[in-house]
């Protein structure tokens, strides 16, 4: 394999990038893909993003232009022949039992084949859609296959035989950890593990954690790893961190999370830890929607006392407009499981002090010296009392205010990390 130095020396700015996503542009996830796009388009000569999970097509996110276009692999798919099926068919059986071989859970992998099987035929028939569009692009371009998920559009390509000028992926969690990622869906993952390390020219992982992984799991490929964190753009806060009155005019803290309505985040436990608080606090959660889980939520805080206030999934902006706008004292994040959540870099690029599990790649964002870091497994009174301490030390508080703010400038900054990223590609 070349230096990374030596593929940097080929790559033209008349390249086109097919960037591979789940569902961006279309629907509300992937917000994050969005603030690589304009890097991209200055990079490469065109841009196109293939959206390997989405189906309906609906309203896009992105205007399409000379520079930007979209594939929509799903309603590109050809037709096989009976030929071709059986022919298809021999390929995922003879590929089914080298999954199962090199497996690192070899007893699932095996008693879910058939989970798998499945899968190989939708992902075969997306490869020869791309397939299609790769021999008609690279007649005249190089292509660089950017897959911003070390996911299921690798497989495609390794499946349709696809050799571009260069592959690249990004790891992010569940994509990087396979049967190390505390979730029941493993098996979703678990089976092209070795295929998608073997398809990629390098694979950038958004933490050291992660990356320390890749290297300890798959030695012998160490040479592909790249550390380069994700980041957002810096709206130029002004920022003076304040003496801690940072408290609302009725007098009491604003405590913030947000992220989706999943087990993993650990919701139920808010209530549990803000009981026990002596200082006057609310809690505000942002994303997702009404339902059950909110309604439980509400419940609980109103049994014990707790001022709630819910709002639903939001764009990023109207999120970084809220923190610029309002006083927030603490930003949580109780997760068994996390990459690095761009919510944190959200938070800490405004100063509030984070407080997080000491899970995957949380401590590369949030430590005691920014906020609080608690095990997984944290006592709810335990941490009400540490996060007292923080609100009723004004001192302390505005010292871990600038390093959120300094340890966002310093790792998180979108306009860095993606010159990196462009630097080594």
């Amino acid at each position: 394999m070349n230096t990374v130095h030596n593929r940097q020396d080929h790559l033209h700015s008349d390249n086109v990038c097919f960037l591979f996503t789940k569902k961006y542009p279309f629907g509300k996830t992937e917000t994050y893909v969005h603030y690589e796009i304009d890097y991209l388009i200055n990079q490469f000569s065109r841009v196109v993003i293939i959206p390997i999970e989405e189906y309906e097509y609906g309203a896009s996110r992105l205007q399409e232009n000379d520079k930007l276009a979209i594939f929509r692999v799903n309603q590109n798919i050809p037709e096989n022949t009976f030929i071709q099926k059986i022919g298809s068919r021999i390929k995922n059986q003879w590929l089914l039992l080298q999954i199962i071989f090199h497996s690192r859970e070899k007893i699932k992998t095996l008693l879910t084949w058939k989970l798998y099987a499945v899968r190989l035929v939708h992902l075969r028939a997306q490869a020869a859609a791309i397939k299609c569009l790769f021999h008609e692009e690279s007649q005249k371009n190089n292509l660089v296959f950017y897959h911003y998920w070390l996911h299921n559009s690798v497989v495609t390509q390794y499946l349709g035989g696809i050799h571009p000028h260069r592959t690249i992926a990004r790891a992010h969690a569940l994509d990087l950890y396979h049967k190390d990622w505390p979730t029941d869906d493993k098996a979703s993952f678990l089976q092209f593990e070795r295929i998608k390390i073997k398809t990629c020219d390098l694979i950038f992982s958004i933490s050291q954690h992660g990356m320390d992984h890749l290297k300890r799991t798959f030695p012998h490929f160490q040479n592909k790893f790249v550390l380069n964190r994700l980041g957002i753009e810096d709206k130029n806060v002004h920022f003076s961190p304040k003496s801690l009155m940072k408290e609302s005019q009725s007098g009491r803290h604003l405590i913030v999370t947000c992220s989706n309505l999943t087990p993993r985040k650990r919701l139920a436990f808010m209530p549990s830890i803000l009981q026990h608080l002596t200082t006057p606090a609310k809690w505000v959660h942002i994303g997702g929607s009404e339902g059950a889980e909110i309604a439980l939520l509400k419940e609980k805080c109103a049994r014990l006392g707790i001022e709630f206030e819910f709002k639903t999934q939001q764009p990023s902006e109207a999120i970084l407009l809220f923190y610029h706008d309002t006083p927030i004292s603490l930003f949580c994040n109780l997760s068994y499981a996390e990459g690095i959540p761009v919510s944190m870099m959200e938070a800490a690029m405004f100063g509030i002090p984070l407080l997080a599990t000491d899970t995957f790649g949380n401590p590369e964002i949030a430590n005691n010296e920014n906020g609080i870091l608690i095990p997984i497994d944290f006592n709810p009174q335990q941490v009400a009392l540490q996060i007292d301490q923080l609100l009723n030390d004004a001192d302390d508080w505005a010292i871990k205010s600038l390093r959120s703010r300094t340890l966002y400038l310093n790792r998180y900054q979108t306009s860095i990390n993606m010159k990196n990223f462009i630097d080594a590609i």
